[in-house]
Order: C-alpha cells, then sequence, then structure tokens
C-alpha cells in the first residue's frame, strides 16, 4: 500500500507535509535544520520509511523464513518462466508447519 503511493503521495504526507511547512505537528514544534533549506519532504523517503518502519515491526527478522514461504502465493513473485505444478509446495509446507505449531502453543 505505501509503496505504491510513492508516486502519488496520499493523506499521510500531507499531513506531514502542512506539519513542516507550519513548522508544528499537533501542538508539538518542528526544529529545522537551519543548513537546510528546502522543507520539502522527499515522497518516496517518506513512503520508503513507512514500509521500513512497519515491516520491521510486523515481521521481524527471525521470521523472514516464514515471508519467504508465503511469498510462493503471490504471482508478482513468480519466476517469469513457466512453473512446474508443484512450484512453492514445499514453501506452503514450511509456512502450515509454522502455522500449525503456532495454533498449537495459542490454544
Amino acid at each position: 500500500m505505501f509503496s505504491s503511493r510513492k508516486s502519488e503521495g496520499g493523506e499521510c504526507y500531507n499531513i506531514a507535509s502542512h506539519a513542516v511547512c507550519d513548522g508544528s505537528f499537533k501542538g508539538v514544534g518542528i526544529v529545522h535544520n537551519t543548513s537546510k533549506t528546502d522543507k520539502q519532504i522527499n515522497r518516496c523517503q517518506f513512503y520508503q520509511a513507512l514500509v521500513d518502519s512497519l515491516h520491521c515491526r510486523l515481521m521481524p527478522e527471525s521470521e523472514q523464513s516464514l515471508t519467504e514461504c508465503v511469498n510462493v502465493l503471490f504471482p508478482n513473485t513468480w519466476p517469469a518462466h513457466d512453473l512446474p505444478p508443484e512450484y512453492g509446495e514445499e514453501e506452503l509446507k514450511q509456512a502450515c508447519k509454522k502455522f500449525l505449531s503456532f495454533l498449537t502453543v495459542v490454544s
């Protein structure tokens, strides 16, 4: 979601941009770096920072293998050449084992 907004922006970007122009965000002053005269927030950097922050919070490095397993479900991650019928089978088995073991611990 945030990745696609790097080109168009969105509500959060507009709020942040207005805060920088106004010099405050929800009543808290924003300190400007005196060496920089440009107050415009780089939209791509803004949304990439959100993507990176959410990724770190929602999917810690210890669970990165799970992300790789589930990626086989998304066509945009598939190889460009013809896929064998068993493509992604092992990854999905690993993901199922992970979720099943998690459900056993939780219940």
